[in-house]
């Protein structure tokens, strides 16, 4: 059955967590139909699965599940997994259009339009710390 959108985080929570601390996933709605297409698939599968967390680390969608490894459908399933995750980071965060990793406080994967939107709402994005270990193409201490 596929996932309503319109109310994707209590479904979600609902059908699929074991884990009572875990209260929705901890994302943006960028990545709703990514999240939501993903589960809708994964579903087809058959391979009998709970979601234990989703979240972002890193400006890339972390999907984290309790599934068996063993089970005929198992290496596509959770290569359906790693290619969501992959996907999520050419994927902005708040309004799903096309984005890049971007780092400010931590890094979070956005659109040009999106960036500015944070920078207005958000002083820390105002700010970007150096990039010690050149992920943005700068070199140590921005040289």
């Amino acid at each position: 059955m596929a996932i309503d959108r319109k109310n994707w985080r209590i479904e979600l929570k609902k059908r699929f967590s074991i884990n009572p601390v875990w209260p929705e996933p901890d994302i943006e709605d960028g990545w709703r139909d990514l999240v939501c297409d993903l589960v809708d698939r994964l579903e087809q599968t058959l391979v009998p699965f709970s979601i234990s967390q989703i979240k972002q680390k890193f400006g890339a969608l972390r999907f984290y599940v309790e599934a068996p490894r063993n089970h005929a459908e198992s290496k596509e399933f959770f290569r359906m997994i790693q290619e969501a995750e992959q996907k999520s980071e050419s994927i902005c965060e708040l309004c799903g259009f096309a984005g890049k990793a971007r780092s400010f406080v931590y890094i979070m994967t956005l659109c040009d339009e999106c960036v500015e939107f944070k920078k207005m709402e958000d002083w820390r994005f105002q700010l970007k710390p150096p990039d010690a270990f050149g992920l943005f193409g700068e070199g140590r201490n921005g040289a």
